[in-house]
This record gives structure tokens, C-alpha cells and sequence, in this order.
């Protein structure tokens, strides 16, 4: 489902099955921060259904690497994409 709209704990609750519905293990690899889209609400619904475990996938896809980039890469001193709305 597309995640990428500004949306609420109770619209994705709609989605993933109602209210009803809840998941032990919550892996976000579709937020790029806390603020806007579909995150705070991905956040709200774990709280809800108090998983086990939330992990939050930070995408190494908006990284620039060069041909000097050491791996794995670090995160403060590689480039991001412009593109990647970071």
C-alpha cells in the first residue's frame, strides 16, 4: 500500500485490518523522519498494539557513493541523493 501521503493512526489502522487488528513486529522501512507522511502513524499504531519490536530501516538507497567511499558506508560523510527528499 502506498504510505507516502500524510495519513492518520486510525486511516492505517483502516488499512492494515481495523481497529481489530494488531501486529507484534512493526518494520518501517518507508518513513524518512518522524515528521509527515505515514510516520507518526506507523509510530502510534505500534504503541497501540504494543509490539515486540518496532524497527525503524533507515534506506541506504538515498546515498550517493563516489569512487572514494569506503564500505559500509557511513552515514555523516557519504553524499545523498537529491532526489532522495532528505
Amino acid at each position: 500500500c502506498n504510505l507516502s501521503f500524510e495519513m492518520s493512526q486510525y486511516q492505517l489502522q483502516a488499512m492494515l485490518g481495523g481497529r481489530e487488528a494488531s501486529f507484534d513486529y512493526v518494520w518501517d522501512n518507508n518513513s524518512k523522519g518522524v515528521e509527515g507522511g505515514s510516520s507518526k502513524a506507523i509510530l502510534e499504531c505500534a504503541k497501540a498494539w504494543n509490539c515486540k519490536l518496532f524497527t525503524y530501516v533507515s534506506s541506504a538507497g538515498i546515498y550517493k557513493p563516489t569512487e572514494e567511499t569506503a564500505f559500509p558506508m557511513a552515514e555523516d560523510t557519504t553524499p545523498i541523493k537529491e532526489s532522495a527528499g532528505q
